[in-house]
């Protein structure tokens, strides 16, 4: 599948935003302890400006690349489909590393790493993408209610609390000015459970946003088709934006807290839309390409821009945070901020000059393809030791249509036997919808694609009509003695790389349901009309059945 132009933009920008809100962080003589507290804080107007700045990335890039991480996970979904693997699959291997990665970075370089947060929510969500639409929708819309009430108390708990009566007390010993790198590593430690709240705090949110993502992506978000998508999100995010905004500079700790947690994941939508709505129809320029860059190497990106600025801010560096105070310290951290991006630009295009995988992508995949392998010859043998003698038997043709015998299904599918196929189109009585399904992850082939036919494999003895009329009712319930023909197409393809040959035979009834699917074949159904499933039909990716991909131009009805 070739790259989506804006996907790669849009990961590269959320990662240099996410930078924007943590190098106040880093500039912070008190690290993470100091900017929380607001150690040091700022006098006159320029405390104002400093929120500003900060207000203008806190959150927001993070909710983005929240929700990109969701899209990389539909696209690996779909990636699997395509190429017939089961869904999740050996995603949870993958989970793993990335949780492997991040507990790495958070002991060894920052205490506010994300990844470790991602690989659990990744998970989760890789196992609700298996499930039914509806389920999805579900899971999100719960997830998004559970976060809401938990913002709600936490914030409402800091309005009514007291005052404190003094300023915090200075950090001391100071690890991040004066320690040196092992002994951050073991303040670290020592404070794991305050470090790692926010990831928890935020779990129901981050699954809400990784499938906000995957649903905005197989909706054509980021394709010439999301146009009227994208234009909702750049709306929503524009008004979110000066409320975000006024919550952030003039609400105070609460008021913080509510825009990093609520409305600042509005405008990450926002953002979405309107990068995307820029590049879906542009060439990438030279500025797009280097953002590109980063995100192509995302992860690499990531602990490079925490180590270096490490290196600049912190006591076992160079230790410029300390040394810079009062209204210094602005323009210290803007300066500290276009330092840091220009070396993880320059490194990236340097580096993907040479090599097509950043290093920690390269590592990452490596591991990864080692497990793979080990867990191939794994189940090479166990299939080998619990294999059958003998599966299901279908009719096998000649290429002209003709029976010439029968054979295990799994003998057709292995050697490329011709044999038949018949499917009924579902129609609604009044002609304006069609059902559509998905099939279960578990079918021997196409698992976890789209259909829009209610079919199957011709059994011996089987007329064609017949056996659309006995598929009809094992899948979707209903019952009928005829049916009318609507097309019929001979394929000669592949599939995962072995030929597959077919006679495709489409039928049509008109029906309102009720539907009962047969558990072992469809996961979930739903209407669409003819315009509907051309739509997403038009973009390659979307994961549809491919034998009645050739049908459908015999089957849907001509635009008006």
């Amino acid at each position: 599948m070739d790259r989506i132009r804006s996907l790669d933009v849009l990961r590269g920008i959320a990662i240099l935003g996410t930078l924007a809100t943590n190098i106040w962080i880093f500039t912070n003589p008190e690290g993470l302890v100091g900017y929380i507290s607001r150690s040091d804080p700022l006098d006159g107007g320029w405390q104002w400006v400093e929120k500003v700045m900060q207000q203008l990335a806190q959150g927001k890039f993070l909710g983005l690349l929240t929700i990109m991480f969701g899209i990389g996970l539909a696209i690996q979904q779909q990636s699997a489909l395509r190429r017939g693997r089961p869904w999740p699959g050996l995603y949870p291997w993958r989970a793993l590393l990335l949780f492997i990665d991040g507990i790495v970075h958070f002991v060894l370089v920052v205490e506010f790493d994300v990844l470790t947060g991602y690989a659990v929510t990744g998970l989760v969500v890789a196992f609700v993408l298996a499930t039914s639409e509806r389920a999805q929708r579900r899971w999100m819309w719960t997830a998004a209610a559970i976060h809401l009430a938990l913002l709600t108390l936490i914030t409402l708990a800091l309005a009514f609390a007291a005052e404190p009566e003094t300023a915090p007390a200075p950090l001391d010993p100071n690890p991040y000015a004066d320690g040196s790198w092992l002994d951050l590593v073991v303040f670290r430690l020592d404070n794991v459970v305050l470090f790692r709240f926010e990831p928890v705090f935020v779990f129901a949110m981050s699954i809400a946003l990784f499938l906000a993502g995957a649903r905005l992506y197989r909706a054509g978000v980021l394709g010439p088709q999301g146009h009227r998508i994208r234009v909702r999100l750049m709306l929503a995010g524009a008004i979110a934006w000066p409320i975000d905004m006024a919550l952030g500079v003039a609400g105070g700790d609460t008021g913080v807290i509510a825009a990093r947690y609520g409305t600042a994941a509005i405008v990450a939508f926002g953002l979405l839309g309107l990068i995307a709505e820029f590049y879906v129809r542009r060439t990438v320029g030279a500025v797009g390409r280097r953002l590109s860059e980063v995100g192509r190497m995302a992860l690499s990106s990531y602990v490079l821009q925490n180590i270096v600025a490490s290196i600049i801010c912190y006591g076992w560096g160079f230790r410029l945070a300390d040394r810079v105070s009062g209204t210094a310290r602005i323009p210290f951290t803007l300066a500290v901020y276009v330092v840091v991006a220009a070396v993880v630009t320059v490194f990236a295009h340097v580096w993907l000059m040479r090599y097509d995988k950043g290093p920690v992508e390269w590592l990452w995949h490596a591991s990864y393809l080692r497990i793979v392998s080990k867990t191939a010859a794994n189940d090479a043998t166990m299939a080998t030791m619990t294999s059958k003698p003998a599966d299901e038997v279908v009719a096998v043709y000649d290429s002209e249509r003709n029976v010439i015998g029968e054979a295990p299904r799994s003998v057709v599918y292995a050697d490329g036997l011709w044999h038949a196929t018949s499917g009924v189109l579902v129609r609604s009585c009044d002609g304006e919808r069609i059902y559509v399904h998905r099939r279960t992850d578990t079918k021997s082939i196409f698992p976890g694609m789209h259909d829009c036919l209610a079919g199957g494999v011709v059994d011996p003895g089987e007329t064609i009509e017949s056996a659309a009329i006995r598929e009809l009712e094992e899948e979707l319930g209903i019952a009928t003695t005829s049916l009318r023909p609507l097309t019929d197409l001979s394929w000669d393809g592949t599939w995962h790389g072995k030929p597959m040959r077919c006679h495709m035979f489409a039928f049509e009834i008109a029906s309102d349901g009720p539907f009962r699917h047969q558990a072992s074949e469809i996961v979930d159904g739903w209407w669409w009309t003819d315009a509907e499933l051309r739509e997403h039909l038009a973009d390659p990716t979307w994961p549809f059945v491919p034998d009645t991909r050739l049908l459908v131009p015999g089957m849907l009805r001509s635009l008006a």
